[in-house]
């Protein structure tokens, strides 16, 4: 059985890689609620949680 990640733990850079971008970008903006901060063609940044 796991352990629950200890409260003080934050979440840094992190590089995720997906074969379909614009599905992606629908789970992590419209899902979650970040704000995608950058297109640059076939990449984006996707950086704080809009509010």
């Amino acid at each position: 059985m796991s352990e629950p990640i200890h409260p003080a733990v934050r979440v840094g850079h992190t590089h995720l890689k997906v074969a379909d971008l614009e599905r992606a970008l629908g789970f992590w903006r419209d899902v979650l609620g970040f704000a995608v901060t950058q297109r640059m063609g076939r990449q984006a940044v996707i950086t704080t949680i809009s509010g």
